[in-house]
């Protein structure tokens, strides 16, 4: 399967901007380390204060299959898009889709950013940097000096500081699993019997493949990563889709 370049993917979101004006925005959310924008595509059919969503691709820099599936789910929105009909999918209600958080990572291609950095370990909540494993730089999972170390998680940030997020995925690989909080720890969270029915149905209504649903600490702990922290700043319901790509 080929993958869009990180020009023609910046090339998409503008085209749709000007194909659908009334419904699409271009934002850049910040810049990679060394400069590369981070673009997100806003599609609404209503208000600036709508209730929000966010789908999330290219965390890590050599899974691009959810590069390619949030570019998808922005054709199939659109596709569905009736104008004001009550059953449009952005009537009602505004989506965020980030088709790349680490611009740096995809182009080299590497998991990590420029500087080494394991972006889903830099966020807020549950953050650890402190054992000797976790300040190895070489390390796989490294997670950086601080919290928010890191301008891609930084300027992620910047969007749920400003735009509230009932729900969130982001799409990783590869596994079939479908992951909710916590990560950073083997405690339930409070929703998670609504975790856990939501991961069901997502597993029932796709057709191809039986994804599993499990808590992110399931097989091991991803300390700092974006699905606690949105959580538990701000109740936004985050799942992390570990896809299967054939």
């Amino acid at each position: 399967m080929l993958y869009p370049s990180y020009p023609e993917i910046r090339d998409r979101l503008a085209q749709v901007a000007r194909e659908h004006p009334n419904v699409a925005q271009v934002y850049v959310l910040g810049q990679s380390h060394v400069g590369r924008p981070i673009e997100a595509l806003r599609l609404s059919g209503g208000a600036e204060d709508d209730p929000a969503g966010l789908f999330l691709g290219g965390v890590h820099g050599v899974e691009k299959v959810g590069v390619a599936m949030v570019l998808r789910l922005v054709d199939e929105l659109l596709a569905h898009h009736k104008g004001p009909s009550p059953k449009s999918p952005l009537n009602g209600r505004q989506v965020w889709l980030v088709p790349l958080l680490n611009p740096d990572g995809y182009v080299r291609p590497q998991r990590k950013n420029a500087r080494g950095v394991d972006l889903n370990r830099n966020f807020g909540v549950g953050f650890s940097g402190q054992s000797p494993l976790n300040r190895w730089r070489r390390w796989a999972f490294y997670p950086g000096p601080s919290a928010y170390s890191e301008p891609e998680p930084r300027a992620l940030k910047g969007l749920f500081d400003r735009v509230h997020l009932a729900f969130s995925v982001s799409f990783h690989s590869f596994g079939g699993f479908i992951n909710y909080p916590y990560g950073f720890s083997k405690t339930r969270p409070p929703d998670a019997a609504l975790f856990t029915a939501i991961a069901r149905e997502m597993r029932r209504r796709q057709p191809y493949e039986k994804y599993r649903p499990r808590q992110l600490s399931w097989l091991y702990r991803p300390c700092g990563c974006l699905e606690d922290t949105l959580y538990e700043s701000g109740g936004t319901l985050a799942f992390l889709i570990e896809m299967v790509a054939r």
